[in-house]
């Protein structure tokens, strides 16, 4: 599940405008719809990642759940160090999420924010997965990289177009649409 998950998650960032593919493909607020619906189904599952490493334990007597959970969160071992703060950072993506509209009264500002969260996020976790991937064969992890750097292009391709549109529509006098308050 958390690798189906995962998949999901990087896959977000080809769920959005930035992707000049899936743009014409159909109207983009079935696009983000869709970002959103996948998001939140995946963000669900990784945020019980954890519970799900630990609970097993149980049930197979060699360690009792608290002491597996004690490991994990004193462990020096880098790649669990950054999963937990790539599972910090998500709480956080998804907390200003929902919370969109309270928090952000700029459309653009909150749509700046939580790309840098999700870069932050998946390169957290990606490290997470990479190195510490049980169930991915070397195949896998050199999928998961493909589709690592297709999301950073994408975002760098978005904020670098938005940068430009921005640009040329100041040098025209007009304002942007996504300028406004409502998103």
């Amino acid at each position: 599940m958390t690798v189906l998950s995962f998949t999901l998650m990087v896959n977000q960032f080809y769920l959005t405008r930035g992707f000049r593919l899936i743009e014409g493909k159909g109207r983009m607020s079935y696009i983000v719809k869709a970002h959103r619906l996948f998001g939140y189904i995946s963000v669900g599952f990784l945020l019980f990642h954890p519970l799900l490493e630990v609970l097993p334990r149980q049930f197979e007597g060699s360690i009792q759940p608290f002491d597996a959970f004690w490991k994990i969160i004193t462990t020096d071992n880098s790649a669990i160090l950054l999963g937990i703060a790539g599972w910090a950072v998500m709480l956080t993506l998804a907390v200003t999420s929902v919370l969109r509209k309270r928090l952000f009264k700029n459309y653009r500002k909150w749509r700046t924010f939580h790309g840098i969260l999700a870069v932050v996020l998946i390169t957290v976790v990606g490290y997470h997965v990479l190195v510490l991937g049980r169930h991915s064969s070397l195949a896998m992890k050199a999928f998961y990289a493909v589709l690592l750097a297709g999301g950073y292009v994408t975002m760098i391709k978005t904020y670098v177009f938005d940068l430009r549109r921005e640009e040329k529509w100041k040098n025209r006098g007009l304002k942007l649409a996504e300028d406004s308050s409502s998103p």
